[in-house]
């Protein structure tokens, strides 16, 4: 028969079971017997305890007892009855509990006769109470009171002539009164005498004075009943001072008697149990001591047959796999001839040195093919040198590229921009604003296939200065509030009160990320609303903090096969959105390379027609001393009452912004603004504001607001971007302050600081148009003094060039390039400043600088143009001498601003 290696573990622990279950019987054995002693002599101690608790409170009853016969005290007699109900349920507890080893008839007749004592003693305790308020009822509405009535009424009645009678008639009640006060003190038969014989001595008084038959009578009758009133007093204290020094006493000594009794009972009760659990553990122990020598020596007998049977053979066999394992062969293996696991395990090492043999030589072949890897390795290094070198011929190919389109789009937006400065018809004006609009989305391209490029060469970096996120919002807001005008979007900006009002990072950077995202978002959503956002979390870095920013829009949504390659270069979500929104698909590619490099991250949900949400993070460092845009101290201390859109589940202002302004804020809908305007009273720490949709909304509530006007209440309203006129209709309507969406965090100060400043007028910044055009207007002519010499090898950008500077009211010289210009700055007059293009045939522009600055001409203002935008062309610019820098293509109002730094206006 074979009997595997399971089998013998088996049959091994079987024996163990075994034993473990003996082991369990026996002990249980003895638990139940040991528990069952434990038990009965539990219930002793317990009963023998509640025992001794009895006499202790028997005692205490007694001494409430006497206390409240003495005093009369409500708390005594409280103290009583909760005592006694212990009692009660310690007796119950106790007749219920006996053990089976007490002699119960003996006992629970102890028991009954004790609570029959109890009762008779709870019983005789009501009938003192009764009599110590009989007799306190008695004294004071008896005997005190109608002594004091005589004493009163002989002050009263009788006149000087029988002076000397009344004085001993009151001296005597005197006395009565004061025997009877003694006697409540200390009740005794003296007292008693002396109280009966001062109202006898008033009694004989009042015969002697000489009153009326009637009125004497009547005084002779109060004294007789206040005899009789203390005779019943007397009886009365008598009665309920006999059945506490007597009968409660004598209750109380045989409870107390039967209570030590039966504590006698229970004690020898306990002794002897005691005793049977003391012999139970020394049977037990000696049970257990023979049953431990046998399980002893079972358990040596099994772990010898366990070594010799398994541990030993597998040590074995486990040497001869470490053997093997470390490429040895292996002559002998010890378990070949068992039939169980060890068998199977001795031929499977056999097998493991046949393959070890065999390991050996295809470990040769591999050597082999590692010779032949290594070669390949080799070859894919070259290969990717080759790549990066095609990648940087990309790169500059890109910049090349750049440069030689930027070069006619200058002339291009150059004499666009020009030629709309003349006396044009509409439609010329209109054809040459969509020829620079259209030059404008060309730049853009250029200038995301820059980034995009720059990016891959690894060249952009990511500058760390100091900037203010009002201008942020400022510079988001001004782009993109014109694009969602275009398109009748609203547009709003919600700021985290804890942000910072100053950071270090890149704001370029930054701008253009949300700039792409606002953009995007715009461009996609044909109605509805687009969202910005702006919080702050916590950074793992050391003085640092995240910026999340939020897009959201109402637009047309993306599938979840277009959320997956959003972020591909050149990739569009939809092809066909290229068609109808435009865009190179390299927008968002560079977004999230530049959220990257900032330590950031991005992401985007969407639904289709639904709207998407774009979500990315900056990490920025903080400033020595960090300020939180909406901490400033709340210096109104007022109470807002806000009326939101019926239906509308929010306001228009967050209510994170509000509580920085206000003490209280109580949310109402506009179909609770009557009843409000009629509750509300003038209150000068009080404002309301008020949602506004739209002009119909607005006449609907027009009669109210002239109540507000009436009791000079402070009011302002909220509207939406859309519609545009609505703010200036309320303004002009309601002479209140309006802040419209969006709002940054400083515009909202003003507008809270507007309303709360009633001489001060409204006066919310203007976007008009005219504004605008006046503002350009007086830039445009704007005039300068100078000679300045035009370097640039481009005869239409020449041209271009040349007619802005003469728009400034300068004069100019051309030439054609860096050689040409070193010699008419040598021989020419003195130029006030210098046009230099870097890009020019024979010599080019830097070489042309350092010529002139080594001729000893430092004070020559020289400002560069270049096609090229990449940060390396501004540093060697400047390295070369050159005082400014300005890329193709050159806006009039970009060259205006270069120049004035360096030229006086003329007078």
């Amino acid at each position: 028969m074979k009997l595997t290696l399971k089998s013998q573990l088996n049959l091994f622990l079987l024996s163990f079971v075994i034993l473990l279950i003996v082991q369990l019987i026996f002990t249980r054995a003895n638990q139940h017997q040991l528990l069952r002693s434990f038990s009965s002599y539990q219930v002793a101690v317990s009963e023998e305890k509640i025992v001794r608790e009895l006499e202790r409170d028997v005692l205490d009853l007694q001494r409430h007892v006497l206390v409240f016969k003495d005093t009369g005290s409500l708390s005594s007699k409280a103290r009583f009855d909760s005592i006694i109900a212990d009692v009660k349920i310690s007796l119950t507890s106790l007749l219920e509990n006996l053990p089976d080893g007490l002699n119960t008839s003996d006992v629970e007749s102890t028991i009954e006769a004790m609570q029959q004592h109890l009762i008779d003693y709870e019983e005789n305790f009501s009938s003192v109470v009764v009599g110590r308020t009989d007799r306190d009822s008695i004294f004071e509405q008896g005997v005190l009171l109608t002594l004091n009535q005589l004493i009163n009424d002989a002050n009263v009645s009788y006149q000087s002539q029988e002076q000397l009678q009344q004085n001993q008639f009151s001296y005597y009640l005197s006395l009565a009164e004061n025997k009877a006060y003694q006697y409540l003190l200390t009740p005794n038969s003296v007292l008693k005498t002396e109280f009966i014989r001062q109202v006898e001595n008033a009694e004989k008084v009042v015969d002697n004075l000489p009153l009326p038959t009637q009125q004497k009578s009547n005084i002779l009758t109060k004294l007789s009943d206040v005899k009789d009133q203390f005779t019943q007093l007397a009886l009365s204290t008598t009665g309920y001072l006999y059945l506490v020094n007597v009968v409660m006493a004598g209750s109380a000594n045989e409870f107390l008697f039967l209570a030590k009794e039966l504590s006698e009972t229970t004690g020898v009760y306990a002794t002897k149990e005691n005793a049977s659990i003391s012999a139970s553990i020394d049977e037990s122990r000696q049970r257990l001591n023979v049953y431990m020598g046998i399980a002893l020596f079972t358990s040596l007998l099994i772990a010898f047959f366990i070594a010799r049977r398994i541990i030993r053979p597998m040590a074995q066999i486990t040497s001869v796999f470490e053997k093997l394992s470390d490429g040895k062969n292996i002559t002998e293996i010890p378990g070949e001839q068992r039939r169980d696991e060890i068998g199977q395990l001795a031929e499977a090492a056999k097998v493991f040195n046949n393959k070890n043999k065999q390991t050996e030589a295809l470990l040769r072949e591999a050597q082999s093919a590692n010779d032949q890897s290594n070669e390949l390795n080799k070859q894919l290094q070259d290969a990717i040198r080759v790549a990066d070198q095609a990648n940087a011929s990309k790169s500059i190919f890109l910049a090349n590229m750049s440069h030689e389109i930027r070069t006619p789009m200058n002339a291009i937006i150059g004499l666009v921009d020009l030629s709309m400065r003349e006396e044009l018809n509409e439609n010329v004006r209109n054809n040459l604003s969509k020829i620079l609009y259209s030059s404008q989305i060309l730049t853009n391209v250029i200038n995301d296939i820059l980034d995009f490029s720059k990016i891959e060469a690894g060249k952009l970096e990511i500058e760390e200065s100091y900037f203010s996120f009002a201008s942020l919002f400022d510079t988001l807001l001004a782009v993109a509030s014109l694009k969602a005008s275009e398109k009748n979007l609203n547009l709003r900006l919600y700021v985290e009160p804890s942000l910072p009002t100053n950071a270090i990072g890149d704001p370029l950077r930054i701008s253009q990320v949300l700039l792409n995202l606002l953009s995007n978002a715009i461009k996609f959503t044909r109605s509805g609303v687009v969202d910005i956002r702006l919080s702050s979390a916590v950074s793992n870095k050391a003085n640092a903090f995240k910026l999340v920013v939020q897009v959201i829009d109402t637009g047309i949504g993306m599938s979840e096969a277009q959320l997956n390659k959003i972020f591909m270069p050149f990739i569009q979500a939809d092809g066909s959105t290229s068609r109808e929104f435009g865009g190179t698909g390299l927008g968002l590619t560079i977004v999230k390379q530049l959220v990257k490099l900032m330590d950031g991250e991005i992401s985007a949900s969407s639904e289709e027609g639904k709207g998407s949400t774009f979500e990315c993070s900056f990490t920025l460092l903080n400033e020595k001393e960090p300020h939180q845009l909406l901490a400033e101290k709340n210096q109104y201390e007022s109470a807002i009452h806000y009326v939101c859109c019926d239906g509308d589940v929010s306001s228009y202002i967050e209510a994170d912004y509000l509580k920085q302004v206000s003490t209280s804020l109580n949310f109402l809908q506009h179909h609770d603004f009557p009843e409000l305007v009629s509750s509300i009273t003038q209150a000068t720490n009080t404002l309301i504001i008020i949602d506004i949709e739209h002009g119909k909304q607005a006449r609907a509530l027009h009669d109210y607001i002239a109540i507000l006007k009436a009791k000079k209440l402070r009011y302002a309203c909220v509207t939406n971007t859309q519609p545009l006129q609505l703010k200036t209709l309320l303004q002009a309507q309601w002479q209140c302050p309006v802040l419209s969406h969006p709002f940054t965090p400083t515009e909202f100060y003003a507008f809270v600081a507007t309303a709360y400043d009633d001489s001060t007028p409204f006066t919310a910044k203007s976007h008009d148009v005219e504004e605008a055009n006046t503002l350009i207007s007086a830039i445009s002519t704007t005039l300068y003094e100078g000679h300045v010499l035009l370097v640039e090898d481009n005869s239409i950008n020449q041209a271009v060039a040349g007619e802005m500077l003469h728009s400034f009211g300068l004069t100019y010289d051309v030439a054609e390039d860096g050689h040409q210009a070193l010699t008419k700055v040598t021989n020419s007059p003195y130029y006030d400043l210098i046009l230099m293009d870097i890009q020019m045939p024979v010599m080019d522009g830097k070489k042309a600088t350092k010529a002139i600055r080594a001729l000893g001409l430092q004070d020559i203002p020289i400002i560069g143009l270049s096609a090229n935008a990449m940060k390396e062309d501004y540093k060697s610019a400047k390295e070369s001498g050159m005082d400014d820098y300005l890329t193709k293509p050159i806006r009039r109002e970009t060259l205006r601003q270069a120049i004035e730094k360096y030229l006086l206006k003329q007078s």
